[in-house]
């Protein structure tokens, strides 16, 4: 059993956006973004500290809000992240190849910037 990466970032990104459902939600998220993108639970753990798990967490908690559950919530918004067309002037802006689904490019991404700043 691989051992998921505790938050780095408890107060804001995915964790703190999430309020009374982070822990629940954290774990989730994890394996879910995980299997939808093929990488390593410390790459997903730094996408979900980084301001675009911030921003996952804010779509998350709009389905939430409206009465989905909370796994559902999650696997719903990874599933949009992974199929959302990504513009050409967000790959040109982020270096991101064509290609490459929008979640997995954001979640190796994330993973980069935390091995740069260790």
């Amino acid at each position: 059993m691989r051992t998921k990466p505790e938050s780095k970032n408890p107060g804001w990104g995915f964790y703190g956006t999430m309020g009374e459902l982070a822990e629940a939600g954290w774990v989730i998220a994890i394996d879910r973004i995980s299997d939808r993108t093929g990488e390593d639970f410390d790459a997903v753990g730094s996408f979900l500290d980084s301001k675009s798990g911030r921003h996952f967490a804010d779509e998350v908690r709009g389905r939430v809000s409206r009465g989905v559950g909370l796994a559902l919530a999650i696997e719903q918004i990874a599933d949009r992240w992974m199929a959302f067309p990504m513009s050409r002037a967000t790959r040109v802006r982020e270096g991101f190849p064509a290609g490459v689904p929008y979640l997995t490019c954001f979640v190796v991404q994330a993973a980069m910037d935390a091995e740069d700043c260790s």
